[in-house]
């Protein structure tokens, strides 16, 4: 695949268009060296807006040929860098946790499972960066003053890799909007949710502050394997509705 795209990535939730931000190198299908991981790939995405702007670094993990997806589903998980805890192993978030669930479940998959994780490492601290977050620790938590990040170059990824069609392994909904409102099918939703108690403070802090979709193991509503994994259909059925018809 040597196609590089030049468009514009779409407006994001009310943020204007990011004009003129275009794919100017990617690579794919290097080895991913853990024995944990026998079917994952490495590559990974530059990204520059306008002729003189900043390049950006993206990592990407995949598994198949992603970009001859064509109608298939392909099991994506958009991720945010996140230093303190998958370098620095510090549990006061769940974001380690979660890229190597992610990381497992496209593994494990059947054959001739697609996948994708698309790594922002500028995303930290919700795009507020490692040292304003660390300075917002408090109690062994980070409440940053709201979410900065926006997926403009998530979006354009996908279309240079010409994916359609998504089962998305997250608890954001706004991860969800971003994808539907700009012409992605979410054919599924799997919520990535641990019971470790360490971590469960945090999770319910993301429900309460940002809407995160947070179901644990032991509430009576939760399904599937320890609430590891739940899945459901997107958008949500309206209430009311029987979906045994």
């Amino acid at each position: 695949m040597n196609k590089l795209t030049t468009e514009a990535s779409p407006a994001l939730n009310g943020v204007p268009p990011q004009t003129g931000l275009k794919v100017v190198d990617k690579v794919f299908d290097r080895p991913l060296n853990n024995p944990l991981f026998p079917n994952l790939r490495m590559g990974g995405y530059t990204t520059r807006k306008g002729q003189r702007g900043v390049k950006v670094d993206h990592g990407i993990i995949h598994r198949g040929d992603i970009w001859n997806a064509g109608d298939q589903p392909v099991l994506l998980r958009i991720d945010s860098g996140c230093l303190t805890s998958a370098v620095f192993h510090d549990e006061s978030c769940d974001c380690h946790w979660q890229l190597m669930q992610a990381m497992k479940l496209i593994n494990d998959a059947p054959e001739g499972t697609l996948g994708l994780i698309i790594e922002h490492f500028h995303h930290e601290g919700k795009a507020h960066g490692f040292t304003a977050k660390l300075k917002s620790y408090r109690d062994g938590m980070y409440p940053v003053p709201g979410d900065k990040r926006q997926f403009g170059s998530s979006l354009l990824i996908l279309k240079d890799l010409g994916i359609k069609r998504v089962r998305v392994m997250t608890n954001n909904p706004e991860k969800l909007a971003v994808l539907v409102d700009n012409g992605i099918e979410v054919v599924e939703v799997i919520h990535l949710v641990t019971n470790d108690p360490k971590l469960r403070w945090f999770l319910n802090y993301k429900a309460q502050t940002f809407g995160h979709q947070i179901v644990f193991g032991d509430e009576p509503q939760s399904t599937g394997e320890a609430a590891l994994l739940q899945a459901s259909s997107y958008p949500p059925e309206p209430a009311g509705s029987d979906s045994r018809e």
